[in-house]
């Protein structure tokens, strides 16, 4: 049970979706019954809720990357259906639930007007597809993207201003040789009046 924590209600933006719901289920961590008697299980691609039926606020969810096997238990006249989901360690970030720790590795989800099933049928389905490990990659994808976007600006920043420096560097250094041009040119008539001052016809 410490693996499910306290949830709000609100899917996951534009990447979750509803799966499959069974009302009537209670909760048990283990084999040890829980106060989570009789709520909607509410199945998505990313994870498992179940929200109590008689307070509507009472919600918990279980995040489907920490399942590792199922199994199912059929019903009788004297007992439910149920389905057990043996779970992976509790991650050390994960949000405050209705338990801090627990030994049992395994939790348990006890169908009391049927349903179970289908219900299985689905989970098993969606375990299979692991579209939480696509959009991890997706969002990983999508933040190294991010992160190297200002350095490409950055680079094609720099060589634009090294650009504009050769331009500016290049005009100079034309501009100097027409300065020079100029010089030489004067040089040259101030040596042609001074052969006239000093060799006159």
């Amino acid at each position: 049970m410490d693996r499910f924590y306290w949830y709000d209600g609100n899917l996951n933006g534009g990447n979750e979706r509803q799966v499959h719901n069974t009302k009537n289920v209670r909760l048990y961590d283990g084999d040890d019954k829980t106060t989570f008697d009789s709520g909607l299980l509410t199945l998505t691609n990313l994870r498992i809720i179940w929200s109590d039926e008689a307070q509507k606020d009472r919600k918990i969810a279980l995040e489907l990357d920490l399942v590792k096997k199922i199994t199912s238990e059929l019903g009788s006249m004297f007992k439910s259906a149920k389905t057990s989901i043996h779970l992976e360690a509790a991650p050390k970030d994960k949000p405050s639930g209705p338990k801090r720790s627990s030994s049992h590795n395994v939790v348990r989800f006890s169908f009391r007007v049927g349903g179970q099933e289908q219900f299985t049928k689905e989970l098993n389905q969606v375990i299979a597809s692991k579209e939480w490990e696509i959009l991890k990659a997706a969002s990983n994808q999508s933040k190294k993207t991010a992160e190297l976007a200002p350095r490409h600006v950055g680079i094609g920043g720099i060589e634009r201003k090294m650009q504009e420096k050769y331009e500016q560097t290049d005009q100079s250094i034309n501009q100097a040789f027409k300065d020079l041009d100029a010089l030489i040119e004067k040089a040259k008539d101030m040596v042609v009046l001074a052969e006239k001052c000093f060799h006159p016809n």
